[in-house]
């Protein structure tokens, strides 16, 4: 695979030729909650975790879709089974055969152009159908070959080779038993390796000296740029965290590979062994503390002591929990 794609011979298209877009049904959580967890994702305006919150034993839509997020930033995901919705989320039904990797693909394209989109321009439904989206064209029409092939030669590439096998029950998330913990009893945190970016030679992701560079984005993995390795700088370490605690404050992302760092980026190393699974479970329920800090704000002094909640078992962080959780939600294989 080719690692920056042509497109020159991509072609716009209007969603709304491509799909049917329409709203959701809103569902109240608290009526979720009277039916129980169960399998059904129950999706909302959150731009994290592909828009679920939880999950539930009730659905009002029909999986094989794209949803978009009409209240803030117009985040999309793909909604692979039933689920339910709550307010301000829009439905974008195929009119053409969308597979699971036609889809990936296109929610990479959407995501990419949620700079159109703030709190007094919404993603509503009138601009979704009076959007048009960049896509490989072939003959004038979208070229859904190039699409699969695309992603299913990246998600190989990329994906571990063995996995639990797909179906697995999502285990109940019932947090009453769960407990509070500072992020410094779990992980050493310190300041990352503070490079300026301006100041590293740019290189591409095949280069055999290429390195990451996590930046304070909230977007792509917290991944700027891949950069050649320099002799005499240590970069931070894999199985690690990465946080923006400036810029988008709590930006907090699994880095599975070495990487540098910019400015304001801390990396938490685990005081134990944590699997992928779990330290991405755990990144995400410090995402959720983001509303407790802005641009005047910043968590540079306070990260070690930020409290989260997290599964205990016999007062330590249930692992195996967090695992099975992970390993049983939708695309948990292209972890």
């Amino acid at each position: 695979m080719k690692n920056k794609i042509d497109t020159s011979n991509w072609q716009n298209f209007n969603l709304a030729d491509l799909f049917e877009i329409k709203g959701t049904k809103t569902t109240p959580l608290i009526e979720l909650q009277e039916y129980g967890a169960g399998r059904f994702p129950f999706v909302t305006t959150q731009a994290t975790n592909n828009g679920v919150e939880g999950y539930y034993n009730f659905s009002t839509e029909k999986g094989g879709v794209l949803t978009v997020d009409s209240a803030v930033l117009g985040f999309c995901s793909y909604q692979d089974a039933d689920f339910s919705a709550s307010d301000h989320v829009e439905k974008l039904t195929p009119k053409f055969n969308m597979t699971k990797n036609i889809a990936m693909f296109l929610v990479t394209i959407m995501n990419r152009e949620q700079y159109r989109y703030n709190y007094g321009r919404k993603a509503s439904q009138e601009r979704l159908k009076a959007r048009s989206i960049k896509l490989p064209a072939k003959n004038n029409q979208p070229d859904w070959d190039f699409m699969e092939k695309f992603i299913d030669t990246h998600t190989h590439s990329y994906s571990y080779a063995k996995r639990p096998a797909k179906n697995i029950p999502i285990p109940r998330l019932t947090v009453d038993a769960w407990k509070y913990y500072e992020l410094g009893e779990l992980f050493d945190v310190k300041y990352g390796v503070n490079l300026e970016l301006i100041n590293l030679e740019k290189t591409v992701r095949s280069d055999k000296y290429a390195i990451r560079f996590v930046s304070r984005t909230e977007n792509n993995n917290g991944l700027s740029a891949f950069v050649k390795k320099q002799i005499d700088i240590e970069p931070n370490p894999a199985g690690t965290l990465s946080i923006a605690c400036g810029g988008s404050v709590l930006a907090a992302f699994l880095q599975n590979k070495e990487y540098y760092s910019g400015r304001d980026i801390y990396c938490l190393k685990p005081k134990q062994k944590l699997s992928d699974e779990v330290l991405l479970f755990i990144s995400v329920l410090i995402r959720r503390e983001k509303y407790r800090f802005n641009y005047g704000r910043q968590a540079n002094k306070s990260l070690r002591t930020l409290r989260i909640k997290l599964p205990a078992k016999n007062a330590n962080i249930d692992c195996n929990f967090m695992t099975k959780f992970v390993q049983a939600l939708p695309f948990s294989s292209q972890i």
